[in-house]
């Protein structure tokens, strides 16, 4: 049961995620030439379009993940850009029934800018929104695509992998492979010169509540994410930036100088939890 709760909790996480990134992706068009709607489709946008593509309408490695429009279509094509590995399906896998609840079509969402509440069909246009799909129990009771995708159609996950992550880790614990007070590095020592891993325990990383010096200012090329970002391919590499591999990134995290009671969700936490 108490496992059940903190999964109960870990879905209640990704939902607040996906708002929070949904209202807080940048929106600015660096090229406003391109469209003549900020809510254009990459079809409609024309992005990777004709051949030659004219250049404005080029999306490459440098603009596909944090340029908007560009990334209306990268998030789409991502296997286009960068390195990817196929994951296999499962053995057993579980059919879902289809049982479309219209009610939804009917919601209306509070949007935090202009204090009004919009129809749920804006809300999902103006958050950039490609899919969504709910589903209770067994049973898919809406969905919704837009900007070309369709539900065999790949697409950026972005932060969903830390539900995913964080699911992993509570199977383990379920299966008693670990122990939530257990420190991290015990499994992982090379984390010893980490401060912010050396002392943390597994509870804390899998909360994220473990304290790190690590800015996400993604505007800045020196920022912690931006290096973060350059060493796993994600963007160009800085002329002076000299680590190579990810685990020194993570290795080299220092704790921040004061203690903040609730820290925030970090993509390099999770990627110290899975390893």
């Amino acid at each position: 049961m108490k496992t059940q709760h903190k999964l109960l909790s870990l879905l209640i996480g990704l939902i607040g995620m996906i708002l929070f990134f949904a209202f807080n992706q940048k929106k600015t068009i660096d090229n406003p030439k391109l469209i003549y709607n900020k809510y254009a489709t990459a079809k409609e946008i024309g992005l990777m379009e004709g051949f030659p593509t004219p250049v404005e309408k080029q999306v490459n490695k440098k603009n596909a993940l944090l340029t908007p429009p560009y990334n209306r279509w990268s998030y789409l094509h991502m296997r286009e850009i960068y390195p990817t590995a196929p994951i296999s399906a499962a053995e057993k896998t579980y059919s879902l029934e289809k049982n479309i609840d219209t009610s939804f079509n009917h919601i209306k969402v509070f949007h935090p800018e202009s204090k009004d509440s919009i129809s749920w069909n804006s809300y999902f246009q103006q958050t950039y929104s490609d899919a969504i799909v709910v589903i209770k129990d067994t049973n898919i009771v809406y969905e919704k695509y837009d900007n070309g995708m369709h539900p065999d159609q790949p697409h950026q996950m972005m932060s969903v992998t830390k539900s995913f992550g964080g699911l992993l880790g509570l199977l383990a614990v379920e299966n008693k492979l670990i122990k939530e007070d257990d420190y991290v590095v015990n499994y992982v020592p090379e984390l010893k010169k980490a401060g912010a891993f050396s002392d943390a325990t597994f509870r804390e990383v899998l909360d994220m509540t473990n304290s790190m010096d690590f800015d996400e200012t993604y505007a800045d090329p020196t920022s912690g994410i931006r290096q973060y970002g350059a060493v796993i391919g994600w963007t160009e590499k800085e002329k002076e930036f000299i680590i190579k591999i990810t685990y020194m990134i993570i290795c080299r995290l220092c704790r921040k100088t004061h203690f903040i009671s609730m820290e925030k969700f970090s993509i390099t936490k999770l990627q110290k939890l899975m390893w």
